[in-house]
């Protein structure tokens, strides 16, 4: 409801609701402590400069709860991927993992 109210760029909020899939690669790491999700991870849209994602299941705890997701928009912020939904590898793994 908030973003509805706001307004940015010239125009107040989202003109369509929010539905790409936020996409995180499967990646192989067998430390117990590094195991995080991969697939269809949460819902994201970009619209007039502004990107939002939703990650399922992490509520405000990201970085501790999805990791994986917190490095794949970590990944966007820097222009490694050209959106969230984009389906590949970590830009960081070499190899197909299952993607």
């Amino acid at each position: 409801m908030m973003i509805q109210n706001m307004t940015w760029n010239g125009a107040q909020g989202f003109s369509r609701a929010p539905k790409d899939v936020f996409y995180v690669p499967y990646h192989v790491d067998w430390q117990i402590e590094s195991l995080a999700g991969a697939g269809r991870m949460g819902t994201t849209h970009e619209e007039r400069g502004l990107t939002w994602v939703e990650t399922w299941l992490s509520g405000h705890m990201v970085p501790q709860y999805a990791p994986s997701a917190s490095y794949r928009q970590l990944e966007f912020l820097l222009g490694r991927i050209p959106s969230l939904s984009h389906v590949g590898d970590f830009t960081t793994q070499a190899g197909d993992f299952g993607n």
